[in-house]
């Protein structure tokens, strides 16, 4: 439930709903009469981009129920009578979980989009590493064992080796596991 208000030009509650109350964290009857911005956020000021009559949307901030929240705010000018005071109905739409998951959706975005560059790279270093490492084999294969080079010889074979089982991993990683196909 999004909390309710109705409050005067002054900015004084009049009335609230319950979920107004809990994010305030305190009883109904109590918050009668105070700032609206006083009762939900402790703030001595109107809340910035505070408009009476008009949507708007709160910066992020803590209501004095202790909970983060960042708040669409649905104002509505009503007056009951032409002589009487203007009232507004306030509702607030807690943004929080909303906004939460489009940043995880947009996560989720680039981490599939490192899983593509990653698999690009890892294609395109798989040939050239593959023709070294058969290059280096031959070349081992032609020494006795007794070269002065036959040592790194045999260590660029290892790094070849290391870096194609990267590869193979880095391909692993991109690939869609079995799970994710049904």
């Amino acid at each position: 439930l999004d909390p309710v208000c109705l409050i005067d030009t002054s900015y004084n509650i009049q009335r609230i709903n319950r979920a107004f109350a809990e994010q305030s964290g305190t009883e109904p009857e109590r918050l009668i009469g105070r700032k609206c911005h006083e009762a939900l956020f402790g703030r001595e000021k109107p809340c910035d981009n505070c408009a009476k009559g008009t949507s708007f949307r709160l910066k992020p901030a803590k209501t004095a129920g202790n909970k983060n929240v960042i708040y669409d705010v649905f104002s509505q000018g009503i007056q009951f009578k032409p002589t009487a005071t203007p009232l507004f109905v306030n509702m607030y739409h807690d943004l929080s979980a909303q906004l939460r998951l489009e940043r995880q959706i947009l996560e989720s975005a680039k981490m599939a989009e490192l899983g593509v560059i990653g698999s690009s790279i890892a294609h395109e270093l798989n040939n050239p590493l593959g023709g070294m490492l058969s290059f280096l084999q031959l070349v081992r294969m032609d020494l006795k064992g007794d070269e002065s080079y036959y040592e790194d010889i045999l260590e660029m074979e290892r790094g070849a080796l290391r870096c194609r089982d990267i590869v193979k991993n880095l391909l692993g990683f991109t690939r869609k596991s079995q799970t994710d196909e049904v």
